[in-house]
C-alpha cells in the first residue's frame, strides 16, 4: 500500500509542476523531453544500483519498455489533439477511464479473480471520472467522427501502457534489477522519441525548463517505480482504478484550496463516488 500511495503523490506532483509550466506559459515539449531524460539518468542510477545480471525476461522487458516509453511520448501528443478538439477534461477524463482496462485484461489473461463489490466498483468508474471532469470544459462540445476516433486513441494507448506496465511487473517476479532494467528502457525510449519530436517541431529550450524539468522526470519515474512496485504487492484492481479515483480527489482538493477553483455540484457528487469505488475495492 505505501508504493501505490507514494504513486499517487507522485503523479499529484507532476500535474500540479505541469500546472505551475502552463501558467508560465512554457514550451510543454522541451520540458517533456528533459523529464525523460532525467528519469532515465534516475533510472540507470537505480539499475546500477540493483544490477544482479540479465534474467531469463531482460529481453521481453526490453521490448516491453522500448515499446512503452515510445507509448508515453505518442500519448501526450494524442492528448495535445483531443485538448485542442474536446477540451483539456474530457480528454483527462478518457484517458482516466482507461484505469480498467489492465483490470479486466488481468481478469481474461491471468484469472485474476474479482469480487462482486470490486465489479460494482468498476462499473461506477466511467461515469465518477465524467462528474469529475473540468469544470472550466465548454458545455457546448459536440463530439464529430474526428474528435470520437481521437478519443478512442486516448484511450487506447492509456490502457496500453497501463496493461504492459502490469505484464513487465509479471515477468520481472521479484528480481529488482529486472522492473529497473524495464524502466531504463522505458525512459531511454521515451527520451529518444520526445526528441525526435522536439527536434521536427524546432522547439527552443528555456534555461528555467532544466529546472522544472529535472522536478518532472524525479516525480515521473518515481510514479512509474512506484506503480510497478505495487503491482507487486496488490492486484491490477488494488492498484489502477484505486489510484486513478485517489489522483482525481487529490487533484480536485487541491484545485479547491491551492487555485482556488470553485467545484460544481457534479464534481462533488463525482468525488463522493470515487471515494465509493476506492471503499468497494479494498471492501
Amino acid at each position: 500500500m505505501l508504493f501505490l500511495v507514494l504513486h499517487i503523490t507522485c503523479i499529484l506532483g507532476f500535474f500540479q509542476l505541469m500546472r505551475f509550466t502552463q501558467q508560465r506559459q512554457m514550451s510543454t515539449m522541451p520540458l517533456i523531453l528533459i523529464n525523460y531524460g532525467v528519469g532515465a539518468v534516475c533510472a540507470a542510477f537505480w539499475c546500477m544500483s540493483v544490477w544482479s545480471g540479465f534474467g531469463d525476461h531482460s529481453l521481453g522487458l526490453s521490448l516491453f519498455g522500448l515499446s512503452n516509453g515510445i507509448g508515453y511520448t505518442v500519448h501526450i501528443l494524442i492528448m495535445f489533439v483531443c485538448m485542442k478538439k474536446v477540451g483539456v477534461g474530457l480528454s483527462a477524463t478518457v484517458a482516466s477511464m482507461s484505469a480498467v482496462s489492465p483490470v479486466m485484461f488481468a481478469w481474461l489473461v491471468y484469472a485474476e479473480s474479482l469480487s462482486l463489490m470490486q465489479v460494482i466498483a468498476l462499473c461506477l468508474v466511467p461515469g465518477v471520472m465524467l462528474l469529475c471532469r473540468a469544470a472550466s470544459d465548454a458545455a457546448s462540445v459536440q463530439l464529430r467522427g474526428a474528435s470520437n476516433l481521437w478519443l478512442l486513441a486516448n484511450f487506447a494507448l492509456a490502457s496500453a501502457i497501463s496493461i504492459q506496465h502490469d505484464i513487465a511487473e509479471r515477468m520481472s517476479g521479484s528480481v529488482m534489477s529486472e522492473k529497473a532494467f524495464y524502466i531504463l528502457c522505458l525512459f531511454i525510449s521515451a527520451t529518444i522519441t520526445c526528441a525526435f519530436v522536439v527536434l521536427k517541431q524546432k522547439q527552443r529550450f528555456e534555461a528555467r525548463a532544466v529546472y522544472v524539468g529535472t522536478g518532472l522526470g524525479v516525480l515521473n519515474v518515481g510514479a512509474t517505480a512506484m506503480i510497478i512496485l505495487a503491482l507487486q504487492y496488490l492486484s491490477s484492481v488494488a492498484v489502477f482504478p484505486v489510484a486513478a479515483c485517489a489522483i482525481i480527489i487529490g487533484s480536485s482538493l487541491i484545485s479547491f484550496f491551492l487555485w482556488h477553483e470553485r467545484l460544481l455540484v457534479r464534481q462533488i457528487v463525482g468525488l463522493c463516488g470515487a471515494a465509493l469505488v476506492i471503499t468497494l475495492i479494498n471492501l
